[in-house]
């Protein structure tokens, strides 16, 4: 996988760096909400609440990746308050040139388009009784493949 780290080109600034900082925050929040849902959602439905259906734990993951990416969205327009033209700017250079913020982005991106894909082929349609049901399904499968690209991110983190 080719990162962008290694980014030697001519720094654009976007169109809109808070539109771009904003999109950052959603992503994050997203990439948290799968790793909550993996590290604590997952494990109390099926220890405390003895869920065992695969499709009710992924269901379960795509509420966590909706909840927490909400609260993040949720608190980055708050923050926005106290932002002005020059931080975004700032933000939105720094953000360009972090390679490590970039290399957990694409890692999670892939892991978040295989879980999609897998969730699609393996869980049958229309599973959970509606398609919200089922598209929050499809979603915590999209969820667990971006915890597992976060956690491919950190174990494969060349030192530095």
């Amino acid at each position: 996988m080719a990162t962008s780290s290694a980014k030697n080109d001519e720094y654009v600034a976007p169109t809109s760096p808070a539109g771009y900082l904003m999109w950052h925050i959603v992503k994050k929040g997203f990439q948290a909400g799968g790793v909550v849902g993996v590290a604590a959602v997952v494990p109390a439905m099926f220890l405390f609440k003895k869920v065992r259906e695969p499709t009710a734990l992924l269901r379960a993951m795509g509420y966590s990746a909706v909840a927490v990416t909400a609260a993040s969205a949720t608190l980055g327009a708050v923050k926005f308050t106290k932002i002005d033209q020059a931080g975004f700017d700032d933000r939105a250079y720094r953000l360009h040139y972090n390679a490590g913020q970039n290399r957990t982005d694409e890692f999670s991106t892939v892991g978040a388009i295989v879980g999609l894909a897998a969730a699609a082929v393996l869980v049958p349609r229309g599973a959970g009784g509606s398609a919200a049901a089922y598209g929050l399904t499809l979603l915590g499968g999209s969820a667990v493949g971006c915890a597992a690209g976060v956690a491919a991110h950190i174990a494969t983190k060349p030192a530095e």
